[in-house]
């Protein structure tokens, strides 16, 4: 009969531990819930916020591709009305008023120059750079699209040397083998 008591005891223990336990790792659970239902929430309000400064990035690349299109407009534009004042024999201040960037035949003699080696020529077109004079000029300024400075000089330079337009970017060039 003792044994039988001590039975009962020892199992009432038992489930009433065995409650405990459960109720404790409920409540670890729960609260590990919460805890994850909390973090996804922000995730969800960062994740909200990061859609919201895509759209925004996307419309204001919009904005300024169509300032890049009005750019290059106003471009052709001017380089139209450059050449219609030489064709005119305009005097030398109207033809530098509307810039060295604006006529394109003004650049082709000189472009073919810069990137074009005979192959029947004695003499390799040299390059050195209009800046320094010491290295070799390989980078195109642009809009103007002339090859008059080295890498170096390129780093410092706002205007191109041989025009002096201002540079809106630059790109460096691959040469061919027989250029110095």
């Amino acid at each position: 009969m003792y044994g039988e008591q001590l039975r009962r005891t020892l199992a009432d223990l038992w489930r009433k531990h065995y409650s405990e336990l459960l109720c404790a790792a409920e409540e670890r659970a729960t609260k590990k819930l919460k805890e994850k239902e909390l973090e996804f929430g922000n995730t969800m309000r960062r994740n909200a916020k990061l859609e919201q400064q895509v759209a925004q990035f996307r419309m204001e690349a919009q904005v300024w591709k169509a300032q890049v299109e009005n750019l290059e407009e106003k471009t052709w534009s001017l380089r139209a009305s450059l050449h219609e004042a030489k064709l005119r024999g305009g005097s030398t201040d109207e033809v530098r008023e509307l810039g060295c960037a604006g006529c394109k035949e003004a650049h082709q003699e000189e472009a073919a120059e810069s990137s074009f080696v005979d192959p029947d020529r004695v003499d390799p077109v040299r390059l050195e750079c209009k800046a320094c004079e010491k290295r070799v000029a390989t980078v195109m300024m642009w809009p103007c699209r002339h090859v008059c400075v080295c890498v170096r000089c390129d780093a410092v330079s706002k205007t191109c040397p041989v025009c002096l337009f201002p540079k809106t970017t630059s790109v460096e060039v691959c040469l061919p083998c027989g250029t110095k």
